[in-house]
């Protein structure tokens, strides 16, 4: 997509018929906006809403000789453009965020309040809900083993599926056997801790289990998610590629169809992919399971919004609980966090069992302090007797005496 913005701004440049000196600043002004972008995502994205922008001026000066007037009004254009192609205020708003980022990078200040002010009416077109069980279910029924570890993880961690690709093993560490504590965004502003459940984890074990026995070499620098591989070519599996999470999408939408929770949709002239919306956001959807789960769960609401990556505002100043402190309200919603029905009553069959061994061990206990303390008061009985019996002897001994000395008065 960079490279097509390239190709597209040269044949833009070649149609200015312009000085040499215009065509590297133009070069050079988008190298610098494309360097500005830290996420590689967020780069690609809006390369491409650029890619949309250079188009819709065509052969006039996307600088208009650093006029920001001009500029706004070509701005204003390229709105009411958009609007009379269909485009909501949402996607208006993003293809204006990377316009205006692109200025503002190359030091032309716009008057954002009057460009503003040409932006559709917001409106509320999506009004989705979450994922149920029974979706769920369908969608890890028909899924191999990397899509089950996709969806069981957006499912129990409540993770944006743009942060799935940058995941590494590195950003997991394995916790008390059946717990996996997940990393986010890493290095970045927006770093954050989540976990997944035991489901989740054995799934991640089994994802990495297969990939090892086809030959690819495991370590803490491999991607938890990999582009899709023959397994008939080494080279492919030895040399695993990033994937995107556009791919993940677009397998998420041919899951959900082929399990028949969402109805395929076929673009025509007055209805675009962009405009069709669904009861299900397809990726959302299992963010807002996640959330819903965690409030049935009583966790804790500060605690709840740090697992879901949100920022607690002043609170984090003064309030940073502990991993454990976190993990510990975790725990509160894994049973309602577990897709699988028979995982779900074998951990509660292993909850109850632990409770019995508990419950045993202090039977045991209180046993063994019983026998004790019978033992303690047999001896105590015995020491008694052998005392009676011993004075009862010096009595007899007494009374002999005193019959003695009777006799011989």
């Amino acid at each position: 997509m960079i490279n097509q913005l390239k190709y597209l701004l040269v044949k833009h440049i070649l149609s200015l018929n312009d000085s040499r000196n215009i065509s590297v600043i133009i070069m050079d002004s988008v190298k610098l906006f494309e360097s500005s972008l830290a996420s590689k995502e967020t780069r690609k994205s809006y390369m491409l809403l650029l890619k949309k922008y250079v188009e819709f001026v065509a052969k006039e000066d996307i600088f208009f000789k650093s006029n920001p007037r001009l500029i706004e009004q070509k701005i204003i254009e390229f709105i009411l453009h958009l609007k009379q192609q269909g485009k909501s205020y949402a996607a208006i708003r993003i293809y204006l965020a990377a316009v205006k980022s692109f200025y503002k990078i190359n030091d032309i200040f716009l008057n954002d309040s009057k460009i503003s002010k040409f932006l559709p009416e917001q409106k509320r077109v999506r009004k989705d809900r979450a994922y149920n069980y029974k979706e769920i279910s369908k969608l890890l029924e028909i899924a191999d083993e990397r899509m089950r570890v996709v969806i069981l993880l957006l499912a129990s961690t409540g993770i944006r599926i743009g942060s799935l690709p940058e995941l590494r093993l590195r950003n997991l560490e394995r916790i008390n056997d059946d717990y996996y504590k997940l990393t986010v965004y890493e290095n970045y502003n927006q770093e954050y801790m989540t976990l997944c459940t035991p489901e989740c984890s054995k799934a991640i074990d089994n994802y990495l289990d297969m990939r090892s026995t086809y030959g690819e070499n495991i370590n803490s620098e491999s991607f938890l998610i990999r582009e899709q591989f023959d397994i008939r070519e080494q080279f492919a599996i030895r040399k695993p590629r990033q994937i995107t999470h556009r791919s993940l999408e677009w397998k998420l939408i041919n899951l959900a169809e082929r399990s028949g929770i969402r109805k395929r949709e076929h673009q025509t002239e007055s209805k675009r992919f962009s405009s069709i919306r669904k009861d299900v956001a397809i990726a959302h959807g299992f963010r807002k399971f996640f959330t819903t789960q965690l409030i049935n769960s009583k966790v804790n609401s500060e605690i709840r919004e740090m697992l879901l990556g949100h920022k607690i505002g002043l609170a984090s100043a003064y309030y940073r609980p502990t991993d454990e402190e976190m993990y510990q309200e975790y725990l509160k919603a894994v049973d309602l966090l577990t897709i699988n029905e028979e995982n779900r009553l074998r951990k509660r069959v292993d909850e109850m069992s632990e409770r019995n061994k508990d419950n045993e061990y202090i039977i045991k206990g209180k046993l063994e302090e019983t026998y004790k303390e019978i033992q303690t008061l047999k001896r105590h009985e015995l020491d008694n007797v052998d005392v009676i019996a011993t004075l009862s002897d010096k009595v007899d001994e007494l009374m002999e005496k005193i019959s003695l000395l009777k006799t011989r008065k």
